[in-house]
């Protein structure tokens, strides 16, 4: 995901070591910290075991990106162990990719096929 330029957010944190401030990070900025855990926790860096939700937010096939302005994090269980918590995004908007970026997402998608 993270070489192809996949932007995804976590959204959802749920699993030892992940706390409220690791939302809205990238997986691509939490790379070396989901290693971390997978080595502590059996963590699952792929978050198949529910660890984390994410939501992508920008990837070579968007013609334009998701941007958010105003977020909020819900906290559903404040447990020092395991925290459970999500991110409420209150304002999101469309922003143009630049003539440069959508040749770089078509030579991308073209390598890929």
């Amino acid at each position: 995901m993270i070489e192809h330029r996949i932007e995804a957010q976590i959204v959802k944190v749920c699993s030892m070591g992940l706390k409220s401030l690791h939302l809205g990070k990238t997986i691509g900025q939490l790379r070396d910290h989901f290693a971390k855990l997978a080595s502590q926790f059996d963590f699952n860096v792929c978050g198949e075991g529910g660890e984390y939700e994410s939501a992508v937010f920008d990837c070579p096939i968007f013609s334009k990106r998701i941007v958010c302005s105003n977020t909020e994090i819900v906290m559903h269980e404040d447990n020092p162990v395991c925290e459970v918590a999500y991110l409420q995004y209150k304002e999101l908007a469309l922003e143009e990719k630049s003539p440069e970026e959508l040749k770089n997402d078509k030579e991308l998608m073209d390598q890929l096929r």
